[in-house]
């Protein structure tokens, strides 16, 4: 009887994946990092003056950015059914997102869902949560930055950039409407392994998430103008682009599986995206503050989170009860 071979592909296929996201994960860092030791060459240090007040704005505007996205995965639990109180929310996403700084893209994913397990929040609607919210992210996130077509350096490169910037944030759109969002989770759900809702979300269900995501865009986009004015005398006039650029770079980050919590995409999308508009070598400042900044204020979330975590374990609360989304929007 000749042995069965799936058990050997199937393992020599996952190492086969993971020494290629480790050559392309070391690939951008070798690039990247290059990039910025470069460009730190180009710094005229002594003419950066770094102005304390503004670095304390773009650290406190990072702990909000950071710690907003728990509202949105509160609000889409409580439309999806049982759910834990808030501050409950709060302390398993902010504990649970500081995993994806672990290889392997699913840390975050992983520990958010095994947190709420543990507060009684089925693995069903843990997982369809994490799935809308990410859906959101990365749609809201590319919408965010579709205005960057209408940047000067931009247009020059592309004809017609105001019908290319119309034409995707129409389909952006079209993508948020309940239906098509909806249809989107379902299959997202069933790769995953997942038995989809029975019923689609509403335009309510997707409003109080949404709006929670665009404030997290939003300030995180203005702590990055915060920090570049740290060092920098960029005006207001360029916070239209730190937000869009901001966004692209998230999203980008976020979607690279290869690369814990976006380490080196996120920092080359902003090299690219900024240096023409700061200066390179002030750039290379940016990405290396922004990178310490949102690492430190997530490993400061995920203590709060801890300590909140210690104080619901001493005084237990009963799970909130709603219902889940009704009939599907029309």
């Amino acid at each position: 009887m000749s042995e069965q071979p799936e058990p050997t592909k199937r393992r020599w296929t996952r190492v086969a994946l993971a020494v290629a996201k480790w050559t392309l994960f070391v690939a951008v860092l070798v690039f990247v990092g290059r990039a910025v030791v470069d460009r730190f060459g180009e710094v005229a240090w002594a003419e950066v003056h770094v102005h304390p007040g503004w670095a304390a704005a773009g650290i406190a505007a990072m702990l909000v950015a950071a710690g907003v996205p728990f509202l949105a995965y509160h609000l889409v639990l409580r439309r999806l059914g049982p759910c834990v109180p808030w501050p409950g929310v709060m302390a398993d996403v902010w504990t649970g997102q500081i995993a994806k700084y672990v290889p392997g893209k699913v840390g975050s994913v992983v520990g958010i869902a095994y947190l709420l397990h543990q507060r009684g929040v089925p693995a069903r609607l843990s997982v369809g949560a994490i799935v809308m919210v990410a859906g959101l992210l990365t749609i809201l996130g590319l919408m965010i930055a579709v205005p960057l077509t209408l940047w000067e350096p931009v247009r020059q490169a592309l004809p017609m950039a105001w019908l290319w910037c119309s034409v995707l944030i129409a389909a952006g759109l079209v993508c948020l409407h309940p239906r098509v969002f909806g249809a989107l989770w379902s299959f997202a759900l069933r790769k995953l392994g997942q038995p989809p809702f029975e019923t689609l979300p509403r335009v309510r269900d997707l409003a109080g998430p949404t709006a929670a995501l665009v404030g997290h865009f939003g300030v995180g986009g203005l702590a990055l103008w915060f920090l570049a004015r740290t060092f920098s005398d960029i005006g207001p006039e360029a916070l239209p682009l730190m937000v869009a650029a901001n966004a692209l770079a998230l999203v980008a980050g976020f979607l690279s599986v290869f690369a814990p919590a976006g380490f080196g995409v996120y920092e080359g999308v902003l090299l690219i995206l900024l240096g023409p508009f700061i200066g390179e070598g002030h750039t290379a400042i940016l990405v290396v503050a922004k990178r310490l900044v949102q690492t430190l204020s997530e490993l400061a979330l995920a203590g709060a989170g801890l300590a909140l975590a210690r104080l619901a374990r001493r005084r237990p609360q009963e799970p909130e009860v709603t219902g889940p989304p009704a009939n599907p929007a029309a």
